[in-house]
This record gives C-alpha cells, structure tokens and sequence, in this order.
C-alpha cells in the first residue's frame, strides 16, 4: 500500500525535501481513504543545513515509533499512489491484523455472534473473523502462539465490517463441536465497541464424573 494509514491519535513525521527551496504549494491526497482519512493536518518547515542528501533512496526522517516503518513505504516518485482493490470476497486483504483471545464464561456450543462497531464511523476495521477451540488452562499459552492450525477452528469466516453497526451473525457460524476460548481477529486494525457471543452450555464427555 503507498499510502500512510494510522490509528485515531495525533501521528507526526519529519521528511528532508530532496533540495532547498521555496514552497508555493502544498497537495494532501487522501484519495481512496474514504472512511479513515484525517480530518485536519497541520505543517511546519524549516532549513535546517545547506546540504541535502541525493534524493536517490529518500525516507522518512523521524515519527512516532510505531509508524516509522510504514513512513518508509511513502514512495514521492510515483505520480499517484496505488488503488486499493478488494478481492472477489469484497474483503480487502492485508498483511498486518490485530487479535484478541477470550476465554469462555462456560464451554459450549456458540450458535450466534454479534461483533459491534457503534460509534466507530471513521477508524472501523475493513474486516473480521473468529476462530474457536476447546482447551485447557495449561493449555492456553501454546495456543496463544499457535496462529494457523490446531487448536484453532475457524468459527466464523472473514466478514466485511461497516461503519457504527452492530453486525449479527448466525448462518455463517460454522460448526465447532465443544469450545472454551475463542480469537477474534480484525483486519488491518481499527475499533470495536464489543463482541458477544450466544450458544449453549455443555461439558466434554472427558470432563464427566
């Protein structure tokens, strides 16, 4: 993606021109961010020494930490940056995500899903999912690493997600027998007001007296 996409806070760079001059113009493009784009910025500069480094391999300089690797994929010599496309699912698909493990008030079987993005009109996330598994308390910290294959059993397949709306989810629950912590995961970040989860009570014939 050649763009800068960040969370809902106050995000600064510094970025060294390639040569000194005057500004007689400034263009702020937020073309394709039509729901978290920013809503104001604000520009400061400065000539700060003579020399300038060739502009060959030009990067950022200097911003908040977290944002210092995505500042070095602003590529200034293409003319416009790239469409962001959505996949034959309508979902668009990204490398990074943010997850979440929760461990069940009881263990049973999950029959419907709510996922809420109230309030969330700008900075929701494109997309969801929820996977599910049966384990025990010991078992929770290999499974906490464990990002592809078992335990995990996809409960919920990747959903698209829109602006200040609670989403309900009932046919696209899958079938995961008997399940005590689930992982919800939303691509690539953003907010939600909460996840809830119906179902059932039952125990695993192993846990039986």
């Amino acid at each position: 993606m050649d763009g800068w996409e960040t969370r809902r806070k106050r995000i600064w760079c510094i970025i060294q021109l390639g040569i000194s001059g005057a500004i007689h113009g400034i263009d702020i493009d937020t073309s394709y961010f039509t729901g978290n784009f920013v809503p104001k910025v604000s520009i400061q500069a400065a000539c700060l020494e003579d020399y300038f480094p060739p502009r060959d391999g030009r990067k950022g300089l200097a911003a908040t930490q977290e944002q210092f690797a995505e500042i070095a994929k602003l590529k200034s010599e293409m003319d416009r940056p790239m469409v962001l496309v959505p996949g034959k699912d309508n979902i668009l698909h990204f490398s990074g995500c943010d997850w979440a493990v929760f461990r069940l008030g009881h263990p049973g079987i999950v029959q419907e899903i709510e996922v809420d993005t109230s309030h969330f009109k700008g900075n929701f996330p494109d997309s969801c999912r929820i996977e599910a598994c049966y384990i025990k308390e010991n078992e929770e910290g290999q499974a906490m690493h464990t990002f592809t294959g078992p335990p995990w059993k996809t409960l919920l397949p990747p959903q698209k997600m829109s602006p200040h709306k609670r989403h309900f989810y009932k046919a696209e629950v899958q079938s995961c027998d008997i399940v005590n912590h689930v992982r919800l995961t939303i691509v690539p970040d953003g907010g939600l007001t909460r996840m809830r989860i119906w179902g059932y009570r039952r125990v695993p014939q192993e846990a039986k007296l």
